[in-house]
């Protein structure tokens, strides 16, 4: 049973893409495993040692710094790793890797990958810890009110949405009379 929200999310869509395994990996000095989805700790193990090969460092770093150019590579059952297509979906961002292995991908899977690759699953508001508030208790959709507020406000200031007059809009005329 996956012990957390990235953990979850990975699985659902491994099986819902037809991959036969996921890692999500940070770099750094070295890789870090952030989640993994249907890997044993001896195949974990054994996609370190893949990982320090240079050639396969050198193709995900290439995908780090924002690189085009092919991002699956043929594993091999000597690898230690279930055989397949390795697919590598980076965000350079985050210098993070999301590795999926499947026999293929289709473009729209590939497409599904991409997107989750980017997404932040550490922050989620879907956060089972907290206690489940609804806007409408029939939808039975757990999530923290304020944080998912607060979180919404940081993302639509950042992207320019509240720029200039559209404060106003949101809080109302507080600020203009004066207070």
């Amino acid at each position: 049973m996956p012990t957390n929200t990235t953990e979850a999310s990975l699985k659902e869509i491994t099986q819902l893409t037809g991959a036969s395994w996921s890692a999500w990996l940070e770099s750094g000095e070295d890789w870090s495993l952030r989640a993994c989805y249907h890997l044993t700790n001896k195949q974990r193990l054994n996609l370190f040692k893949y990982l320090a090969a240079p050639a396969l460092r050198n193709w995900l770093s290439a995908g780090l710094r924002g690189e085009t150019g092919p991002r699956t590579r043929v594993v091999s059952t000597r690898s230690g790793l279930p055989a397949g297509r390795l697919y590598a979906f980076a965000d350079p961002g985050n210098q993070r890797v999301l590795l999926v292995s499947a026999l293929a991908l289709s473009p729209a899977e590939q497409r599904i990958w991409r997107v989750i690759s980017r997404a932040d699953f550490t922050n989620s508001l879907l956060d089972p810890s907290l206690t489940a508030v609804s806007l409408n208790p029939d939808l039975e959709i757990p999530f923290h009110l304020p944080e998912a507020l607060n979180r919404l406000l940081a993302t639509a200031a950042a992207t320019g949405q509240l720029a200039g007059g559209a404060h106003w809009r949101l809080f109302g005329d507080q600020g203009q009379s004066g207070m």
